[in-house]
Parts: C-alpha cells; sequence; structure tokens
C-alpha cells in the first residue's frame, strides 16, 4: 500500500491506500493495530475501489496532539479531507472496522447515516460493551482510577489475581488486562487509546433504526473461536433488518483478516 499523510490541525494523520477506483472503502483498524491491518485486501481493490485505511490517534504513524479526545465529527472532517486530498467522489463511502475500529464506524454511521453506503463490521466492538470499558472511559471517578492504576497498578493485579482464582473475573478479561498492564508504555498505551475514542459511543436501538430507515447493508463477520468478541451481539443486532444484515461465522478466532477468510471478505465489500 501507499503511506501517505493528512496535516489535520495541529496533528498528522497517517493513512495507506490502495487500488483505483472511484469509489472509496475507508477501513478502520483495531485497538493496538495500525493500517497495515488491511495489507490482505490491498490487491483486491483494482479498478473499483481505493483503499483508504487510517492510523487512529496513538496507533501507528498517526501523530495526534489535539489532546485525549477524538470526537466523531473531527473523524469524519479527516476522512472527508483524504477523500478530497485523492480526488474521490464526495458519494457514499464504503465503511469497513475490524474489532474497535468496528465501534468506530458504527458511531460514525450513528452521526452521518447518509454518507455510509455500506458497513463491514469484522468482530466488531460497539454491539454489545463491556462494563469495565464503560466504567474506565464514561464515567469521571472510573476514569481518574483507570490514571491512577497506570502509574500505579499493584492494587490492580491483586485483584486479578484474586478475582481469576474466585472465578469472578473471564479468563480472556484476564489475559487481556494482563498483557495490556503489564509494562509501563503498554499501560499508557493503553490509557490514552480508551480515553481517547471514548466519543465513539453507540445507541443499539438507534443503529437497528437508522439501517432500517436507509436501507443501508450490513456485513457482519465473526470468528466461531473468537473469545473477545462474541457472535451473540450480532445475532440480537441482526433481529429486525434481516434483509440488510448478513451475519457471517467463519473458522477462525478474533483476528478474522487472515489468508484464509480472504475471499468471504473481498465478496463482501464487491457484492
Amino acid at each position: 500500500m501507499q503511506s501517505a499523510f493528512l496535516t489535520y490541525k495541529s496533528s498528522r494523520i497517517h493513512y495507506q491506500k490502495a487500488g483505483n477506483g472511484k469509489r472509496a472503502l475507508v477501513a478502520l483498524h483495531g485497538y493496538s493495530d495500525s493500517a497495515n491491518s488491511f495489507d490482505l485486501i490491498k490487491d483486491y481493490m483494482g479498478n473499483d475501489f481505493t483503499l483508504i485505511a487510517i492510523d487512529l490517534p496513538f496507533h501507528g504513524q498517526t501523530d495526534w496532539k489535539e489532546g485525549l479526545t477524538l470526537h466523531p465529527a473531527e473523524l469524519i472532517e479527516i476522512i472527508d479531507s483524504i477523500i478530497s486530498e485523492n480526488s474521490l467522489p464526495h458519494s457514499k463511502i464504503h465503511l469497513m472496522g475490524f474489532s474497535m475500529g468496528g465501534r468506530i464506524a458504527l458511531s460514525l454511521f450513528q452521526n452521518v447515516p447518509g454518507k455510509i453506503d455500506k458497513l463491514i463490521l469484522l468482530a466488531s466492538d460497539g454491539l454489545h460493551i463491556s462494563k469495565w470499558y464503560w466504567l474506565a472511559t464514561q464515567t469521571w471517578m472510573g476514569n481518574a482510577l483507570f490514571n491512577f492504576t497506570t502509574k500505579y497498578p499493584g492494587w490492580f493485579f491483586n485483584m486479578l489475581h484474586v478475582g481469576r482464582k474466585m472465578k469472578l473475573i473471564k479468563q480472556n478479561v484476564y489475559k487481556f488486562s494482563m498483557s495490556s498492564m503489564k509494562e509501563k508504555q503498554l499501560r499508557h498505551d493503553l490509557y490514552a487509546r480508551w480515553t481517547a475514542m471514548r466519543k465513539f459511543t453507540t445507541n443499539f436501538k438507534k443503529l437497528k433504526s437508522l439501517v432500517l430507515l436507509h436501507k443501508t447493508p450490513v456485513r457482519l463477520v465473526y470468528g466461531e473461536y473468537d473469545h473477545i468478541i462474541r457472535t451473540n451481539g450480532g445475532e440480537k443486532f441482526r433481529e429486525g433488518i434481516e434483509k440488510y444484515c448478513e451475519l457471517s461465522i467463519l473458522s477462525c478466532g478474533h483476528h478474522v483478516l487472515v489468508s484464509k477468510n480472504l475471499e468471504t471478505i473481498v465478496r463482501l465489500i464487491r457484492e
């Protein structure tokens, strides 16, 4: 993919692009990933699509200088500017999101449904919100405790160990917490990334009503063995909007962007 930068306010937004088509496919990566996550599909854009994969704040090569908050309106401005910079039509876009990027894509659709031609959501967050994530990002007290914990994590590790022994904390939550908090830089990154993305919230009922109102095709993809994002959120979301929403369960774990799933993912983009 071709690497490029966009100047936005005081920041430099890095993105990767591929293809020569007049239809924009904007791709948003998952937590701790980057635009490179979408290398898998770069050779399948051809003359139909131009893939625009963006490094989100505190990820990849993006240098974010606007504080610990990215608003949906700001990301919409960034996407519009990149589309203009690449001389692409300002018509509806295909929007793809993986994991955390899926929640961000859903939030963008919730804000500007008329701009989105199709949603492709890969192991998407946002259809079921973790109580831990909500507490850490959507409440003042929880966020303050989160910030304190990144600097003094001892009590948190003790709580995790006790919770695991008492079977009060699920194994996947325990593993993610330990891997994300074990080093100082990892803790700093986790706090910055979660806090910066806290404005990308979703309303389950509103999303479904907008899909019906705008007749927006939604393609949900899940991994059969995914212990991070379960299929039940997607199955519940699909109820009542089956005409527009297709759900695929692939034989893989959380990382659905792998070569054996390429044919399915490309089909969902192109059909």
